[in-house]
């Protein structure tokens, strides 16, 4: 078989010879040309250009593994599957890739540890980014003494304010434990 390009990335003739009582010995067709090469269907669904592509997908994978690569399989025809299936099969995968990201000296007692201190944190963050965004609300007292209290007693929880003019602001989120 040969191809010419037309234009050098972009596309191919497929070119063969055969040779006629009449007419020209050279034709064009992708079938007859790869037919040429040796490429023999085997049955309707395995044509010339599946047994082409087949070999062409080999040989692929022949350079990635003198290259120390491996072939990911993107459009492998599975089987349909339900969603909890589905889901199943993908928590044990991810589950998979943690247990080989996790260092071999580690005992599972160690790891479950750093799991549930990686969670806490996790929560931890999310609530302190919920506190950053919150708006703030005002409080004012009449009394002077009763605002001194309560924001003695917030700074005693921990609960961050901001002193106004005529009082203080505390984030919306703190309003129920103020």
């Amino acid at each position: 078989m040969s191809l010419y390009p037309i234009f050098p990335s972009t596309s191919l003739i497929p070119v063969y010879m055969k040779p006629r009582k009449r007419g020209l010995l050279v034709g064009v067709s992708m079938k007859q040309a790869l037919i040429e090469q040796g490429f023999q269907p085997d049955g309707k669904r395995h044509n010339q250009l599946v047994a082409w592509e087949d070999s062409e997908r080999k040989v692929m994978e022949e350079i990635l593994h003198r290259h120390g690569y491996e072939r990911e399989e993107k459009h492998a025809h599975h089987p349909h599957m339900n969603v909890e299936t589905f889901k199943a099969v993908q928590d044990r995968k991810a589950a998979e890739q943690r247990r080989a990201s996790v260092p071999e000296h580690l005992t599972p007692e160690e790891v479950q540890q750093l799991y549930e201190e990686l969670r806490t944190l996790r929560n931890e963050n999310r609530t302190l980014k919920s506190e950053k965004q919150s708006m703030y609300k005002p409080f004012y007292y009449l009394d002077a003494e009763k605002q001194a209290f309560v924001q003695q007693k917030m700074a005693g929880a921990g609960i961050p304010f901001r002193e106004t003019e005529n009082g203080f602001e505390a984030q919306d989120c703190y309003v129920e434990r103020i």
